[in-house]
């Protein structure tokens, strides 16, 4: 129930007030009128059962359409957006402050979520879009908290030195448990990547590599060789050791440690340091080149999403990689840095999860990285490809079928993810399986899904051609490295009859 309302706001008329302080049971309800806010200005005393009177009170200066008091349970309606509703208590005049932005915010508040002086848990509704920004009042000074949502960790803070939290909420929306306890969560297991476990390496200062532990509030990591450390304060997920290595056996590990001081070890590799002779000489060399092929004549590490299409709706594809024959394990992973990336044994093809990939409401460019390592775990430089995902469900379209766009007149061949415009209807007289009617109309973002193709060459015919819209064939009289280093893909060649061929104009060679 709430009582001892001092001050009940000016702006409500004196008749109102009677008419709004409305007993329901055990509910005493305070409404303003229609369009106008419940204001306070003075503090006002919240008796719910659980608690002693004093304890808890609503700032001067809160606002609210309406609220109600259910025995345990405070219930406040439509905050409005850029107005605050205060909660305080005996150890903190912000127990609880909450600003909603961009929307209205309702809160509810348990008597039995106040622990000594301190709010640890409540509820907010919100339509999504609403961003909250919170000041809440924690047991110790300058000490690392963690929020939760619906006992989710949303991240970590550090209280003032007057014992406050703030954060902002601008996170998905509809309900919301919020909980706020000390931070004793250590940070995520992480695996350890080079030198692989048990190698054999000459050089006396390695570089150690390891996988990134995702703790929010992660402070740094340290390097522990032989069980002592060598290197501490290491910000990033790769250090070299302070100290030369001795020869002989070695074991390492980091150790991973957040702003509250909580830490976690990687497990632990043995690593031997050789002296001497021993070794091949290529033991510090990366991975050897692949073969050249066809579609890779300049042998490069690569790795190839969906045969490189260049769209997907579906966020598992398939990647191809390739590596030279001394390759032993690779790394794959959704960013640059590696993040939360393992080793795995090297395969040529693997499918994988664009999970890290947010898409945008038409589509999002994903890029997926590589890098391939030798038995003694020397690695590779990094090889990346992209694909643009979009979650819109694109028609199946099938190769070799006819499309136009709504309202142009442009005719399209479909091949794969590319398109060929029939530059001219008589083309439809060269194949008995074209016709006019098997043209199908689609909307113009289809269309665009689309690369466009301008390559042709004849079955049983090496020369590739490139057509003008002029209608004129130019043969590519070039290589096949050339052709590849030109941004020419070899899946963009379309393969055409004779009588096609020979109906473009002669133009000049492109050499």
């Amino acid at each position: 129930m709430l009582s001892k309302i001092k001050n009940f706001p000016i702006n409500i008329p004196a008749i109102l007030i009677c008419l709004v302080l409305v007993f329901i049971s055990s509910v005493f309800l305070i409404k303003a009128s229609s369009g106008a806010k419940v204001q306070f200005t003075a503090d006002t005393i919240v008796s719910l059962s659980g608690i002693t009177d004093g304890d808890l009170y609503i700032a001067n200066t809160s606002e609210c359409d309406s609220l109600s008091v259910s025995g345990s349970t405070l219930t406040v309606n439509d905050i409005p957006a850029g107005s605050s509703f205060i909660l305080k208590t005996s150890s903190h005049n912000n127990a609880l402050k909450i600003t909603p932005s961009g929307g209205v915010l309702d809160l509810t508040f348990v008597s039995g979520n106040l622990s000594s002086g301190n709010i640890i848990q409540w509820t907010l509704n919100a339509s999504t879009g609403t961003t909250v920004a919170h000041i809440v009042g924690a047991p110790q000074a300058n000490t690392w908290y963690a929020v939760k949502t619906d006992n989710v960790l949303f991240n970590t803070f550090q209280s003032s030195a007057s014992g406050e939290v703030s954060f902002t909420y601008d996170g998905e929306f509809s309900s919301k448990v919020f909980t706020i306890e000390q931070d004793t969560t250590a940070p995520t297991e992480f695996s350890l990547i080079s030198p692989i476990n048990n190698a054999t390496t000459s050089n006396s200062k390695p570089t150690f590599l390891w996988n990134a532990s995702s703790d929010p509030d992660l402070s740094h990591y340290q390097l522990y060789i032989d069980s002592v450390l060598d290197t501490d304060n290491i910000a990033n997920t790769s250090t070299i050791p302070t100290n030369n290595l001795s020869c002989g056996n070695h074991t390492w590990y980091v150790k991973a440690i957040d702003n509250a001081g909580n830490s976690t070890d990687s497990s632990t590799f043995n690593l031997t340091m050789a002296c001497g002779s021993g070794m091949p000489p290529s033991f510090q060399n990366p991975p050897s080149q692949p073969e050249p092929t066809p579609e890779n004549p300049n042998n490069n590490f690569s790795i190839v999403i969906n045969n490189d299409d260049e769209y997907t709706n579906s966020k598992t594809v398939t990647l191809k990689l390739n590596a030279g024959s001394d390759t032993e394990r690779m790394a794959i992973s959704n960013t640059e840095d590696f993040k939360n990336a393992s080793q795995i044994p090297y395969q040529k093809e693997i499918e994988w999860n664009l999970s890290d990939c947010k898409s945008s409401p038409n589509s999002s460019v994903c890029t997926v990285y590589a890098k391939f390592y030798t038995q003694y775990g020397v690695a590779s430089e990094v090889v990346s490809d992209s694909i643009i995902y979009t979650n819109k469900s694109n028609p199946v379209i099938p190769n070799g079928s006819l499309i136009r766009s709504v309202n142009d007149y442009k005719v399209y061949i479909i091949n794969n993810s590319y398109k060929r415009h029939i530059l001219d209807g008589k083309i439809f007289d060269f194949y008995g399986h074209l016709n006019w009617d098997s043209i199908q109309e689609v909307d113009p973002s289809t269309i665009n899904n689309y690369q466009e193709s301008f390559l042709i060459r004849a079955s049983n015919d090496y020369k590739v051609y490139e057509i003008d819209s002029d209608k004129t064939k130019h043969w590519l009289n070039i290589t096949a490295e050339e052709f590849v280093n030109s941004g020419r893909k070899w899946e963009m060649i379309y393969v055409v009859n004779e009588e096609e061929r020979d109906f473009y104009k002669e133009g000049e060679e492109i050499k």
